[in-house]
C-alpha cells in the first residue's frame, strides 16, 4: 500500500486517501466516528445562535396562526360556531332527509341564529326556503308558518302566526328590550298613518 492509498474498513479494498467513498463497496468514509472516537479538532461547531432564531421564528408563527384562527367571523357575527350548528341541527332535526337541508341567509350572534332553511318533502323535492330562528339561551327555535293564500279562510291564523314568529325571532336577535321597543314604534307609525 502506498503513502496516498488507504484500506476501506467494509471490504478491506485499497483506495485513494482522498476518496470519500469505496469504488468497490460504497462504503461511505466520512461517517460519524465511532462512539470511542475522539471528535474532529477541525470539524465546525454547531451554530446555536442561527438555531434559536429559527426555534423564535417558529413559535411567533404559531402565536400568529392561532390568534389569526380565534378571531370571529364577520359575516356570522359571532365566534362561536356551535351556536350555528346547534341552530342547524334543531332547525331540521324533524326533516325526513336533514343531511340535505339547505340553508343561506345565515345570520348568528352569541345568542341566535336567523336565516333561511329548505328542506325535502317525501317525493324528495325541495319545497323553499323559509325563514328560521334559534335561540341558543332558551334552547328552541322556529320555522316561519307557510305562506297561506290570502282569500283563504285560514289566512287570518296564518297573519297571527306570522306576526308571533317575527315577534320572537327580533327577541332573540336585538333582546326583548329592543324588540318592545321596536314593535311600538312601528304600532305609533301605523297607528299615525291610519289617524290621519
Amino acid at each position: 500500500m502506498q503513502a496516498d492509498e488507504k484500506t476501506c474498513p467494509e471490504c478491506a479494498e485499497t483506495v485513494k486517501a482522498a476518496a470519500k467513498a469505496c469504488k468497490h463497496c460504497g462504503y461511505r468514509f466520512d461517517t460519524a466516528p465511532l462512539s470511542g472516537a475522539l471528535p474532529d479538532k477541525n470539524a465546525p461547531s454547531p451554530n446555536y445562535g442561527m438555531l434559536m432564531i429559527w426555534v423564535f421564528g417558529l413559535l411567533a408563527a404559531a402565536a400568529l396562526t392561532a390568534f389569526l384562527l380565534r378571531m370571529p367571523e364577520a359575516a356570522t357575527g359571532t365566534d362561536d360556531p356551535n351556536i350555528e350548528l346547534q341552530g342547524k341541527a334543531f332547525v331540521t332535526k324533524d326533516f325526513l332527509d336533514p343531511s340535505a337541508a339547505q340553508f343561506e341567509d345565515i345570520y348568528s350572534n352569541d345568542r341566535c341564529v336567523t336565516g333561511k332553511v329548505n328542506g325535502k318533502n317525501s317525493f324528495g323535492a325541495y319545497i323553499g326556503f323559509q325563514d328560521f330562528y334559534f335561540d341558543s339561551k332558551l334552547q328552541r327555535g322556529k320555522i316561519a308558518p307557510a305562506h297561506v293564500d290570502p282569500f283563504s279562510p285560514s289566512y287570518s291564523a296564518y297573519t297571527s302566526a306570522i306576526d308571533a314568529f317575527n315577534d320572537e325571532r327580533q327577541t332573540c336577535t336585538v333582546g326583548e328590550v329592543e324588540a318592545k321597543r321596536f314593535k311600538a314604534a312601528v304600532q305609533k307609525r301605523l297607528h299615525d298613518k291610519l289617524g290621519r
